[in-house]
């Protein structure tokens, strides 16, 4: 999946990549593998002290107060209150933003195993995502419902998930 999202992004190496939301890091360490600055910052105290030890040392429970050229919140957005989002949404210094997030109706989602998930807080439909973003000073790029090798396992409900590149 991290190869798939350096390949869709254009992700050079060397630049710094920000995975907000990376739990235990796994993304993390797969873009250092394939060369890329990555960092990951997470809420989940047990999230970042199950992480492998090579990797501590770049995640953070705190925002990184410093440029990324890449930002991915993979999964992440739709766990969030709105008003979390908006306010990261604005402090983040990033020039591109990656969103990965499940689509609903409002009430419910497209695929019905993301049901499944309690601490779901959004079951937002592309437009409410889209605007979010756009309020928050963001310039949408980019909104396809499938990108090869990453959530190839969800592709089977065609609006299920929400690809999302943005710029400031």
């Amino acid at each position: 999946m991290a190869m798939a999202i350096i390949d869709y992004l254009g992700i050079k190496r060397g630049q710094r990549i920000l995975d907000y939301g990376c739990a235990k890091g796994y993304m993390v360490k797969a873009l250092r593998w394939l060369g890329r600055e990555a960092y990951g910052c997470d809420i989940s105290d047990y999230a970042l002290k199950s992480a492998d030890h090579e990797i501590t040392s770049f995640l953070s429970k705190e925002l990184p107060k410093t440029h990324f050229h890449y930002t991915i919140a993979k999964d992440t957005f739709e766990h969030m209150q709105t008003k979390d989002i908006k306010r990261l949404l604005t402090k983040l210094d990033s020039k591109v933003l990656f969103v990965i997030v499940p689509l609903g109706d409002g009430k419910k989602y497209f695929i019905p195993a993301y049901e499944l998930d309690k601490t779901h807080i959004h079951k937002q439909p592309l437009t409410w995502w889209n605007n979010l973003i756009k309020n928050a000073g963001w310039k949408i790029k980019s909104a396809v419902p499938i990108v090869p090798g990453i959530k190839d396992n969800w592709n089977y409900q065609a609006e299920g998930n929400a690809f999302i590149v943005a710029e400031k």
